[in-house]
Formats: C-alpha cells, structure tokens, sequence
C-alpha cells in the first residue's frame, strides 16, 4: 500500500571519474614503459608522461597535463614528508610570514582606500598583485618558463 517517504540517489560526478580512469590508465601506461613491457612506441602526444619534451606544434592534451600537475605534486608532497624537522619548521614560519605580510598589507591598502577613496584600478591591481606574492615558494610551484620577477610597487 505505502511506499517510501523518500528515495536515497547516489551522486557520481561522472567527469572526475573520467578523469581519474585516464589518469590510472596514463599512470599504467607510465609505468609500464619504464619496465620494458610495453612493445608499442608511444605517440608524440603521450611522451612527456617520461619527461620528454613535446613535440614543437603538438597540443597538449588536457589530462596529460593534468597527469603531470599531480605527478608533481606527488612528488612534492613526498619530498615534504621526508624533509628534516629543520626544513619542516623552515616551511612553517615561511608560510607563516607571507600571510602576516599579506594581511597586513591588505589591511593597510584597505585603510588607505577608506581614508584616501580608491586609486585608479591599475594601481590598485599592482598592490594586491604585490601583497599577494610569495617570494621564491611561488616561482618554484609554477610551471618551466613561466617564472616572474616579484611584482613592483
């Protein structure tokens, strides 16, 4: 007579499992072309998963770099943990400081545009631009190439 009162769906986001089987598959395919055992030459598309640079022309397909973003930070988060208790204290007051700086100078800016009303919007995108820089932690994050001199006032 009575059914339910309410029905339970299961949300799968069917992208992000995408993803992570093209990931397990290049991972795979990573691997086993380090062993030996894979017989077939990779495509040009596929060779920086060995670290090999691309092909001057080729696109580079999305989940090869997204592939090689999480290897990288694999590899970074491994290199964390088996830092010293120095390195490890050296990253914590590191981190540390660019937020104090950040906040205070944010709070500064804040106050000054409260006291002196808002500068034009270039100026102002230069001194969050400024304020949001993290020194030598940030050029080392980004990808080769990319690197930037810290921001001017």
């Amino acid at each position: 007579c009575c059914g339910p009162s309410c029905y339970m769906y299961t949300y799968v986001n069917t992208t992000a499992l995408a993803l992570e089987k093209n990931l397990t598959r290049l991972q795979e395919l990573r691997e086993r072309v380090q062993n030996g055992t894979e017989t077939e030459p990779l495509p040009p598309e596929l060779r920086p998963i060995l670290g090999e640079p691309l092909a001057a022309g080729a696109p580079t397909d999305p989940v090869v770099a997204a592939f090689l973003r999480r290897q990288r930070r694999l590899e970074e988060l491994g290199r964390r943990r088996e830092a010293s208790l120095g390195q490890r204290l050296h990253r914590f007051l590191r981190r540390k400081y660019y937020l104090f700086r950040r906040s205070a100078l944010m709070t500064l800016i804040s106050l000054r545009n409260l006291a002196l009303g808002r500068p034009p919007l270039e100026q102002l995108a230069q001194e969050v631009a400024f304020a949001n820089w993290r020194g030598e932690e940030e050029e080392g994050a980004r990808p080769e190439g990319e690197g930037q001199a810290p921001p001017e006032l």
